[in-house]
């Protein structure tokens, strides 16, 4: 479908990126920095920052006398991520294969669902490897497949319908993605390394624009358009008609992957 131009300007659709993501995200962020062991007063690097929700989080887990770092490589969502007070972040651009930090510098790296977004897997792993101090930890929450989650699998339906299945392709591949990290991080000496399930109940609004602009941040749903994703969020709704709530609601489970890894 050929692109429209939008009406929106990239921070106004990073904008509605947080607002679009944050809900569904927030339950898992504080299983994330329970499994990460964050110390008070430690330094901790999320990677893959976006706006910054698990970035926030774990500043207030380390204190004020810690030190967090925030990276991502688009400056759009650095912006809004930058816009929240109140806590001491480093934002900081740059690609997750080429960390710009001395090598142990960080006692921990997290990542909330950020791995789903590395092209080059293997390397941005060893760099997160590298950062790390000798006894230094890793933890990422990583979304399992769209059979496992029902809004996902509503989205997916609804961008193969309107783009073509050929828009899907990888979207299976969470599996082996968490299969590679596992690997790389026994590779870069963290040796204990456990993957667990966590499910959460969220409750989004019954509303196409809402769905629409979740669509906007879906790498599945890059070649849609301001119309097709409109079509798509239609579809989205009407799929998900038996979740809906007298709240004006869909109600619907999340389940996530969380990996931690530690020496």
């Amino acid at each position: 479908m050929a692109q429209e131009p939008e009406s929106r300007s990239p921070v106004d659709v990073a904008r509605d990126y947080e607002e679009a993501v944050s809900p569904i995200v927030a339950p898992f962020v504080a299983a994330l920095i329970d499994a990460a062991r964050i110390p008070v007063g430690g330094s901790v690097l999320d990677l893959i920052c976006a706006t910054g929700v698990a970035t926030r989080a774990a500043a207030e887990a380390t204190g004020p006398m810690g030190r967090v770092a925030g990276l991502d490589d688009d400056q759009n969502l650095l912006d809004v991520a930058a816009d929240h007070r109140g806590l001491v972040i480093e934002w900081v651009r740059a690609q997750p294969d080429a960390l710009p930090f001395p090598s142990r510098t960080f006692d921990r790296v997290i990542s909330q669902q950020g791995l789903q977004r590395i092209p080059d897997l293997r390397v941005s792993v060893e760099e997160a490897c590298r950062v790390l101090r000798v006894d230094g930890g890793f933890a990422a929450t990583v979304w399992l497949p769209p059979d496992r989650n029902p809004f996902f699998a509503a989205e997916a339906r609804a961008i193969a319908a309107v783009a073509g299945p050929g828009a899907l392709a990888g979207i299976e591949d969470l599996p082996d993605r968490l299969a590679l990290v596992a690997h790389e991080l026994r590779a870069g000496g963290l040796v204990e390394v456990t993957t667990a399930e966590v499910t959460a109940t969220v409750d989004l609004p019954a509303d196409e624009g809402f769905i629409a602009d979740h669509l906007a941040t879906s790498y599945w749903a890059r070649d849609l358009d301001v119309a097709g994703r409109a079509e798509a969020a239609a579809a989205v709704l009407a799929d998900l008609a038996e979740h809906r709530t007298t709240g004006g609601t869909v109600r619907l489970p999340f389940v996530s992957a969380v990996v931690h890894a530690f020496p």
